[in-house]
């Protein structure tokens, strides 16, 4: 009987969750705007005549100072492109800039342009501007008015050297003498450039650039960013970061942070999150912290690419963790598992083993082992475990069935505990499969 109740429980909950209206929050909806580009990744800042760019890749910060008021501005293949106001009404100066120093300007005629529009320049040059109808006004590379692509649009994303406009009848690549529809979206969505291979909206949905296939949905969970690495699309909520393989879509593994990053982009194997909006600076991680471990082989045993990641990855010798699954920074054990027991079946040769709990081995205790000065720091997980006490019953299904209505919220090691078929979302299979575990 309590199975059946959970069931219709269940249902009741994915049916709210598919009637909600999805808000998520955008990169390009805070006063620090994201730029993925065929050139970098970039973060910008304007106010007033000046913008603030931080190229992310490199480290280097540059400021730019224009004659007057900038009221739009994009970065394509790594030239700053920043419409100013000009003196004269109908008039505006499109400035490049690059690595400090402002390259050149074209300048644009048209009394439609609007002082709160978007612009996108694509590779050939062209300059794309939103007008007062909504409509976007294509110019050539020299000023020149080209046409209007006449579909009301709110704005104009950047991608692979292609200018995209954005509006309530979907998403259209745009050139000098043809529009191609890209796919339909859902109203009010916005859209970001994730790399020159992939767009996502902010409502989680991951889409290919060229074709609009979705290669990737991410509907239950709000407040997604996304981007690109060498083997993965990764997906950052909150303090979480998760990888899904770019062959098949599968998901992998899921990196708890220590801090609320801004946003997030990628360049080959390296992950860049960035500090909050404001702050020009960025933590970065290696691919390889998703890689999930096998003790019994130590060639798969992952180590980080930064200082700040040491303390959340397995070193190479000295330490065994046997049968127990190693995910990350996370130890996942069996529920009522003892620190007595946790010890006989692990070695840990030149280390000193201490837990910031006394009591038994429930989801977020913390096992250090220092040597060598080093020190090694995890998170015990256990499955279905959602309050941390070490064992798996009633209570736990409660938090589920709050987490799912939206009364209670779980993150980091609880949501990963939370997650019984490790999809990376809490959903009312994880609430069938919890409900089967409890004696």
């Amino acid at each position: 009987m309590k199975r059946v109740r959970c069931f219709v429980a269940a249902l009741l909950v994915v049916t709210l969750l598919l009637c909600q209206i999805v808000t998520a929050w955008s990169v390009n909806g805070t006063a620090v705007t994201l730029h993925n580009d065929s050139a970098g990744s970039f973060m910008c800042q304007l106010s007033g005549n000046r913008i603030t760019v931080f190229d992310i890749k490199n480290s280097k910060t540059y400021t730019y100072t224009f004659s007057n008021t900038v009221f739009a501005y994009c970065v394509s293949k790594g030239k700053l492109c920043a419409a100013v106001a000009a003196e004269q009404a109908g008039v505006v100066s499109v400035v490049y800039a690059k690595g400090g120093k402002i390259l050149g300007e074209t300048v644009v005629i048209d009394k439609n342009i609007s002082k709160s529009t978007d612009i996108g320049v694509d590779s050939a040059g062209r300059i794309y501007f939103i007008n007062k109808k909504s409509y976007v006004d294509i110019f050539d590379s020299k000023g020149k008015f080209i046409r209007t692509f006449d579909k009301m649009c709110y704005s104009l994303v950047q991608c692979g050297g292609k200018t995209y406009a954005i509006g309530s009848a979907g998403i259209f690549i745009l050139s000098a003498d043809s529009d191609k529809k890209l796919r339909d979206l859902a109203s009010g969505n916005n859209v970001y450039a994730v790399s020159d291979n992939y767009l996502a909206d902010d409502a989680g949905n991951v889409f290919s650039a060229g074709s609009g296939k979705c290669i990737l949905s991410l509907k239950l969970n709000k407040n997604y960013v996304v981007g690109e690495s060498t083997d993965y699309i990764l997906a950052l909520n909150g303090k979480t970061v998760s990888a899904y393989n770019k062959s098949d879509r599968a998901f992998v593994s899921s990196y708890e942070l220590d801090f609320t990053p801004y946003g997030l982009c990628a360049n080959g194997r390296k992950i860049y999150l960035l500090n909050k909006s404001g702050k020009f600076s960025s933590k970065t991680i290696s691919e390889k912290v998703f890689v999930i471990q096998n003790n019994n082989n130590e060639k798969n045993l992952t180590s980080s690419s930064t200082k700040s990641d040491t303390s959340s990855v397995v070193p190479a010798k000295g330490l065994n963790f046997g049968k127990y699954k190693v995910r990350g920074q996370y130890i996942f054990v069996e529920p009522q598992t003892t620190r007595t027991t946790f010890k006989s079946k692990i070695t840990y040769n030149g280390y000193t083993l201490k837990f910031n709990k006394t009591s038994g081995l429930g989801t977020g205790v913390k096992a250090s082992f220092t040597g060598n000065g080093k020190t090694y720091s995890y998170k015990f997980v256990v499955m279905g475990d959602i309050n941390g006490t070490g064992t798996v019953n009633s209570r736990d299904v409660k938090i589920m069935f709050n987490c799912l209505f939206g009364i209670n919220k779980v993150g980091g090691v609880y949501k990963t505990a939370a997650d019984m078929n490790g999809d990376g979302k809490l959903s009312n299979a994880d609430l069938v499969l919890l409900d089967k575990k409890i004696p």
